[in-house]
């Protein structure tokens, strides 16, 4: 796996998603990425879980967009 600078760190709980369980992913995170509800991103694990948002291109523009936690969020 690549090295990271970290942007942040939180504890999450697993939670009950339907028939499935989950972890959310922080508001920084989605925004830091351009992640929105829909979109897919690609899992790495081993004894640590790496999520990288698949269409990296998306995230370079949102990168030079600076959007970052202070995004207003969308209702």
């Amino acid at each position: 796996m690549p090295e990271h600078k970290i942007l942040g760190k939180t504890i999450r709980k697993v939670v009950q998603v339907g028939n499935s369980i989950g972890v959310t992913l922080p508001r920084k995170f989605l925004n830091a990425h351009g992640l929105k509800l829909g979109d897919d991103v690609e899992l790495f694990f081993n004894d640590v879980v790496m999520i990288q948002p698949l269409d990296l291109e998306k995230v370079r523009k949102a990168v030079e967009r600076g959007d970052n936690e202070k995004r207003k969020p969308q209702t």
